[in-house]
């Protein structure tokens, strides 16, 4: 019976904080999106970070905050005219979660969300120059996706048959290609 209960008090010891750590990181994204949509992007700013420094990448729900927070981050400095810490966050997003299978959409969703801001031109030009300063990155096909995206919404079909093109010339072999074409 000791044992049972020596056991039991140390497993509501591990699980309780943890249940406690997830309920916060949660809390805070709930916080920061509210604040976002408040248009207060110095608040947002610094509970996104909180979420990010608190949420385990590698955990289930905490990594998905975490991923959240890093998309989201990049619209804030979006929102708020500062794109040099933009292309920041957007590289830390590629470069933290290369191989999440969201990653696309996360871009996409940043081309998105944008739009209701009126920063597509800008966002299209952080995904272009981005890839231009890399143009070997591994994750330079996303980007090249979210100038397509923002200039579809731009409604620059030209330019959008330009990035397809290249996408199909430049990344063909590539197995993401046909998710990126899709």
């Amino acid at each position: 019976m000791r044992t049972i209960s020596i056991v039991w008090l140390i497993g509501l010891v591990v699980l309780v904080p943890a249940r406690w750590a997830l309920a916060d990181v949660a809390a805070d994204l709930t916080q920061a999106e509210d604040q976002y949509k408040a248009r207060q992007y110095t608040q947002a700013e610094q509970s996104y970070l909180t979420v990010m420094q608190q949420g385990d990448r590698n955990t289930g729900e905490e990594g998905e905050a975490a991923f959240a927070a890093c998309k989201k981050l990049a619209l804030v400095y979006i929102a708020s005219d500062r794109l040099p810490e933009a292309r920041e966050a957007v590289q830390q997003l590629l470069s933290r979660y290369a191989q999440y299978e969201f990653l696309p959409h996360a871009i996409h969703e940043i081309g998105e969300g944008a739009e209701p801001l009126l920063k597509l031109p800008q966002v299209r030009q952080l995904f272009h120059d981005m890839v231009t300063a890399q143009p070997g990155d591994s994750q330079a096909i996303w980007l090249k996706m979210g100038v397509a995206i923002a200039s579809v919404h731009l409604a620059e079909d030209k330019a959008v048959d330009v990035v397809l093109q290249d996408i199909i010339t430049q990344h063909g072999g590539d197995d993401r290609a046909s998710e990126a074409l899709n």
